[in-house]
Protein backbone atom coordinates (compact mmCIF):
# COMPACT_ATOMS: atom_id res chain seq x y z
CA UNK A 1 0.00 0.00 0.00
CA UNK A 2 1.28 3.48 -0.93
CA UNK A 3 2.40 5.70 1.95
CA UNK A 4 0.60 9.03 1.79
CA UNK A 5 2.01 11.93 3.77
CA UNK A 6 1.15 15.59 4.00
CA UNK A 7 3.86 18.20 3.40
CA UNK A 8 4.17 18.91 7.12
CA UNK A 9 4.39 15.22 7.98
CA UNK A 10 7.15 14.60 5.44
CA UNK A 11 9.08 17.73 6.44
CA UNK A 12 8.83 16.84 10.12
CA UNK A 13 10.18 13.36 9.35
CA UNK A 14 13.08 14.77 7.27
CA UNK A 15 13.93 17.22 10.06
CA UNK A 16 14.06 14.34 12.53
CA UNK A 17 16.46 12.45 10.25
CA UNK A 18 18.77 15.45 10.06
CA UNK A 19 18.58 16.11 13.80
CA UNK A 20 19.44 12.48 14.60
CA UNK A 21 22.47 12.37 12.27
CA UNK A 22 25.29 13.26 14.65
CA UNK A 23 27.78 13.36 11.75
CA UNK A 24 25.98 16.53 10.56
CA UNK A 25 26.21 18.26 13.95
CA UNK A 26 29.09 20.40 15.22
CA UNK A 27 31.38 19.90 12.25
CA UNK A 28 33.80 22.04 10.26
CA UNK A 29 33.47 22.58 6.52
CA UNK A 30 35.86 24.53 4.30
CA UNK A 31 35.59 26.12 0.89
CA UNK A 32 35.97 29.34 -1.05
CA UNK A 33 33.71 32.32 -0.28
CA UNK A 34 31.58 32.66 -3.40
CA UNK A 35 28.78 34.92 -2.14
CA UNK A 36 28.44 37.17 0.89
CA UNK A 37 25.25 39.03 1.82
CA UNK A 38 23.86 40.65 4.96
CA UNK A 39 20.09 40.91 5.26
CA UNK A 40 18.46 42.15 8.40
CA UNK A 41 20.52 40.83 11.28
CA UNK A 42 21.75 37.72 9.46
CA UNK A 43 24.76 36.93 7.28
CA UNK A 44 24.31 34.67 4.26
CA UNK A 45 27.37 32.91 2.84
CA UNK A 46 27.82 30.58 -0.12
CA UNK A 47 30.90 28.35 -0.12
CA UNK A 48 32.24 26.88 -3.36
CA UNK A 49 34.50 23.96 -4.14
CA UNK A 50 34.81 22.87 -7.75
CA UNK A 51 31.27 22.76 -9.14
CA UNK A 52 29.64 22.33 -5.71
CA UNK A 53 28.00 25.10 -3.67
CA UNK A 54 26.90 25.16 -0.03
CA UNK A 55 24.40 27.67 1.38
CA UNK A 56 25.22 28.84 4.91
CA UNK A 57 23.72 31.28 7.39
CA UNK A 58 25.01 33.02 10.51
CA UNK A 59 22.27 34.44 12.70
CA UNK A 60 24.23 37.60 13.39
CA UNK A 61 26.01 40.22 11.32
CA UNK A 62 29.59 39.49 10.29
CA UNK A 63 32.14 42.00 9.06
CA UNK A 64 32.54 42.03 5.28
CA UNK A 65 34.77 39.23 3.97
CA UNK A 66 36.39 39.46 0.54
CA UNK A 67 35.04 37.09 -2.08
CA UNK A 68 37.53 34.37 -2.90
CA UNK A 69 38.72 33.99 0.68
CA UNK A 70 39.15 30.38 1.77
CA UNK A 71 37.01 29.87 4.88
CA UNK A 72 36.51 27.21 7.50
CA UNK A 73 33.02 27.28 9.01
CA UNK A 74 32.06 25.50 12.23
CA UNK A 75 28.40 24.61 12.78
CA UNK A 76 25.69 22.12 11.89
CA UNK A 77 23.59 21.10 8.91
CA UNK A 78 19.97 22.13 9.53
CA UNK A 79 16.76 21.24 7.72
CA UNK A 80 14.09 23.94 8.08
CA UNK A 81 10.75 22.18 8.03
CA UNK A 82 8.66 25.28 7.21
CA UNK A 83 10.60 26.19 4.05
CA UNK A 84 11.85 22.69 3.21
CA UNK A 85 15.38 24.06 2.82
CA UNK A 86 18.75 22.80 3.97
CA UNK A 87 21.39 25.22 5.26
CA UNK A 88 24.63 25.05 7.14
CA UNK A 89 24.05 26.98 10.36
CA UNK A 90 27.29 28.78 11.23
CA UNK A 91 28.59 29.08 14.78
CA UNK A 92 32.03 30.46 13.94
CA UNK A 93 34.11 31.53 10.93
CA UNK A 94 37.87 31.45 10.37
CA UNK A 95 39.92 32.42 7.33
CA UNK A 96 42.24 29.87 5.77
CA UNK A 97 43.81 31.69 2.82
CA UNK A 98 42.86 32.53 -0.76
CA UNK A 99 40.50 30.41 -2.85
CA UNK A 100 41.27 29.12 -6.34
CA UNK A 101 38.16 30.37 -8.19
CA UNK A 102 38.69 34.06 -7.53
CA UNK A 103 42.47 33.74 -7.88
CA UNK A 104 41.91 32.28 -11.37
CA UNK A 105 39.36 35.00 -12.14
CA UNK A 106 41.85 37.72 -11.21
CA UNK A 107 44.50 36.08 -13.39
CA UNK A 108 42.09 36.00 -16.34
CA UNK A 109 41.11 39.62 -15.76
CA UNK A 110 44.76 40.69 -15.73
CA UNK A 111 45.52 38.63 -18.84
CA UNK A 112 42.64 40.15 -20.83
CA UNK A 113 43.51 43.64 -19.59
CA UNK A 114 47.10 43.32 -20.80
CA UNK A 115 45.85 42.07 -24.17
CA UNK A 116 43.66 45.19 -24.52
CA UNK A 117 40.29 43.43 -24.34
CA UNK A 118 38.92 46.19 -22.11
CA UNK A 119 40.38 49.13 -24.06
CA UNK A 120 39.31 51.22 -27.07
CA UNK A 121 35.76 49.94 -27.11
CA UNK A 122 33.58 51.57 -29.82
CA UNK A 123 31.43 54.36 -28.29
CA UNK A 124 27.66 54.47 -28.63
CA UNK A 125 26.50 56.24 -31.80
CA UNK A 126 24.78 59.62 -31.66
CA UNK A 127 21.53 58.04 -32.87
CA UNK A 128 20.26 54.47 -32.51
CA UNK A 129 17.73 53.25 -35.06
CA UNK A 130 17.86 49.57 -34.14
CA UNK A 131 19.51 47.27 -31.63
CA UNK A 132 20.00 43.59 -30.87
CA UNK A 133 19.50 42.13 -27.41
CA UNK A 134 21.04 38.80 -26.46
CA UNK A 135 19.30 37.13 -23.54
CA UNK A 136 17.35 34.12 -22.33
CA UNK A 137 14.10 33.06 -23.97
CA UNK A 138 12.56 32.92 -20.49
CA UNK A 139 12.32 35.59 -17.82
CA UNK A 140 11.25 39.22 -17.86
CA UNK A 141 14.35 40.77 -19.46
CA UNK A 142 12.90 41.30 -22.96
CA UNK A 143 9.61 42.60 -21.55
CA UNK A 144 11.34 45.08 -19.22
CA UNK A 145 13.71 46.22 -21.97
CA UNK A 146 10.95 46.70 -24.55
CA UNK A 147 8.65 48.43 -22.04
CA UNK A 148 11.19 51.18 -21.42
CA UNK A 149 11.93 51.60 -25.14
CA UNK A 150 8.23 51.70 -26.04
CA UNK A 151 8.03 55.32 -24.88
CA UNK A 152 11.16 56.30 -26.83
CA UNK A 153 10.79 58.63 -29.80
CA UNK A 154 11.81 58.06 -32.50
CA UNK A 155 10.99 54.35 -32.02
CA UNK A 156 13.88 51.87 -31.88
CA UNK A 157 13.80 48.52 -33.67
CA UNK A 158 14.66 45.56 -31.42
CA UNK A 159 15.72 42.06 -32.49
CA UNK A 160 16.07 39.34 -29.87
CA UNK A 161 18.86 36.75 -30.12
CA UNK A 162 17.94 33.97 -27.70
CA UNK A 163 20.62 32.23 -25.68
CA UNK A 164 20.97 30.37 -22.41
CA UNK A 165 22.51 32.63 -19.78
CA UNK A 166 23.42 29.98 -17.21
CA UNK A 167 24.05 26.25 -17.02
CA UNK A 168 25.81 23.82 -19.31
CA UNK A 169 26.44 25.17 -22.79
CA UNK A 170 25.49 28.76 -21.92
CA UNK A 171 28.92 30.20 -22.59
CA UNK A 172 29.08 28.63 -26.06
CA UNK A 173 25.58 29.89 -26.93
CA UNK A 174 26.36 33.40 -25.70
CA UNK A 175 29.60 33.64 -27.68
CA UNK A 176 27.82 32.41 -30.84
CA UNK A 177 24.91 34.82 -30.36
CA UNK A 178 27.30 37.77 -29.98
CA UNK A 179 29.06 36.94 -33.24
CA UNK A 180 25.72 36.37 -35.01
CA UNK A 181 24.38 39.74 -33.84
CA UNK A 182 27.53 41.44 -35.12
CA UNK A 183 26.65 40.31 -38.64
CA UNK A 184 23.20 41.97 -38.41
CA UNK A 185 24.47 45.51 -38.85
CA UNK A 186 22.73 46.84 -35.74
CA UNK A 187 23.60 50.21 -34.22
CA UNK A 188 24.01 48.66 -30.75
CA UNK A 189 24.20 45.16 -29.27
CA UNK A 190 22.93 44.60 -25.71
CA UNK A 191 24.08 41.59 -23.67
CA UNK A 192 21.48 41.14 -20.94
CA UNK A 193 20.55 38.88 -18.07
CA UNK A 194 18.18 39.20 -15.14
CA UNK A 195 19.33 39.23 -11.55
CA UNK A 196 20.61 36.13 -9.85
CA UNK A 197 23.28 34.73 -7.61
CA UNK A 198 26.97 34.92 -8.41
CA UNK A 199 26.72 31.34 -9.65
CA UNK A 200 23.90 32.32 -12.03
CA UNK A 201 26.13 34.98 -13.64
CA UNK A 202 29.24 32.81 -13.82
CA UNK A 203 29.21 32.35 -17.60
CA UNK A 204 29.67 36.13 -18.08
CA UNK A 205 33.15 35.68 -16.60
CA UNK A 206 34.07 32.92 -19.05
CA UNK A 207 37.02 33.69 -21.33
CA UNK A 208 35.32 32.77 -24.63
CA UNK A 209 32.28 34.98 -23.88
CA UNK A 210 34.43 37.96 -22.85
CA UNK A 211 36.65 37.55 -25.91
CA UNK A 212 33.63 37.36 -28.23
CA UNK A 213 32.22 40.56 -26.72
CA UNK A 214 35.58 42.34 -26.89
CA UNK A 215 36.01 41.40 -30.56
CA UNK A 216 32.84 43.17 -31.73
CA UNK A 217 33.12 46.33 -33.83
CA UNK A 218 29.52 47.25 -33.01
CA UNK A 219 29.04 49.35 -29.84
CA UNK A 220 27.82 47.19 -26.96
CA UNK A 221 25.98 47.57 -23.66
CA UNK A 222 26.45 45.07 -20.85
CA UNK A 223 23.27 44.75 -18.75
CA UNK A 224 23.90 41.78 -16.51
CA UNK A 225 22.20 41.06 -13.18
CA UNK A 226 21.53 43.83 -10.68
CA UNK A 227 23.35 47.14 -10.29
CA UNK A 228 25.67 45.64 -7.65
CA UNK A 229 26.76 42.76 -9.90
CA UNK A 230 30.00 43.07 -11.87
CA UNK A 231 31.41 40.63 -14.43
CA UNK A 232 34.29 40.68 -16.90
CA UNK A 233 31.76 41.31 -19.67
CA UNK A 234 31.02 44.66 -18.05
CA UNK A 235 34.67 45.61 -18.66
CA UNK A 236 34.64 44.40 -22.27
CA UNK A 237 31.51 46.34 -23.29
CA UNK A 238 31.33 49.93 -24.54
CA UNK A 239 28.97 50.83 -21.69
CA UNK A 240 27.88 49.07 -18.50
CA UNK A 241 24.22 49.29 -17.51
CA UNK A 242 23.18 48.12 -14.05
CA UNK A 243 20.07 46.34 -15.36
CA UNK A 244 18.38 45.65 -18.73
CA UNK A 245 15.90 48.45 -18.00
CA UNK A 246 18.77 50.88 -17.49
CA UNK A 247 20.26 49.73 -20.81
CA UNK A 248 16.98 50.59 -22.54
CA UNK A 249 16.96 54.01 -20.86
CA UNK A 250 20.52 54.66 -22.05
CA UNK A 251 19.40 53.99 -25.63
CA UNK A 252 16.30 56.16 -25.21
CA UNK A 253 18.42 58.99 -23.77
CA UNK A 254 20.84 58.82 -26.72
CA UNK A 255 17.93 59.34 -29.13
CA UNK A 256 16.33 62.02 -26.96
CA UNK A 257 19.58 64.01 -27.07
CA UNK A 258 19.80 63.50 -30.84
CA UNK A 259 16.23 64.77 -31.22
CA UNK A 260 17.01 67.79 -29.07
CA UNK A 261 20.07 68.58 -31.20
CA UNK A 262 17.95 68.28 -34.35
CA UNK A 263 15.22 70.54 -32.98
CA UNK A 264 17.82 73.08 -31.88
CA UNK A 265 19.42 73.02 -35.34
CA UNK A 266 16.01 73.50 -37.01
CA UNK A 267 15.18 76.36 -34.65
CA UNK A 268 18.55 78.02 -35.33
CA UNK A 269 18.09 77.59 -39.08
CA UNK A 270 14.56 78.98 -38.87
CA UNK A 271 15.76 82.05 -36.99
CA UNK A 272 18.59 82.59 -39.48
CA UNK A 273 16.16 82.21 -42.39
CA UNK A 274 13.68 84.65 -40.86
CA UNK A 275 16.53 87.09 -40.29
CA UNK A 276 17.64 86.82 -43.93
CA UNK A 277 14.04 87.24 -45.17
CA UNK A 278 13.58 90.25 -42.90
CA UNK A 279 16.79 91.84 -44.15
CA UNK A 280 15.88 91.12 -47.76
CA UNK A 281 12.36 92.54 -47.26
CA UNK A 282 13.79 95.68 -45.72
CA UNK A 283 16.21 96.09 -48.64
CA UNK A 284 13.44 95.61 -51.21
CA UNK A 285 11.19 98.07 -49.39
CA UNK A 286 13.99 100.64 -49.23
CA UNK A 287 14.82 100.25 -52.93
CA UNK A 288 11.15 100.41 -53.98
CA UNK A 289 10.58 103.48 -51.84
CA UNK A 290 13.64 105.16 -53.36
CA UNK A 291 12.48 104.41 -56.92
CA UNK A 292 9.02 105.81 -56.14
CA UNK A 293 10.47 109.08 -54.83
CA UNK A 294 12.63 109.49 -57.94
Amino acid sequence: MENRLSVSQLNNYIKGVFDDETILQNISVYGELFEFKISGGNTYITLKEGDCLLSCVKYSRLEKIELGTLLTLYGSVVFYRRSGRVNFSIKSVSKAGEGKYYADLQKLKEKLYLEGAFSNRPPLPEFIADCAIITSSTGAVVHDFASVLSSSYPPVGVKVFKSSVQGDGAETELASALLAAEKGGFDVIVLASGGGSTADLECFNKENVVRALASLKTPTISAIGHEVDYTLCDLAASVRAGTPSIAAKIIADVNAKALTRFETAVSTLKEALYSKISQASASIYYAANKITRE
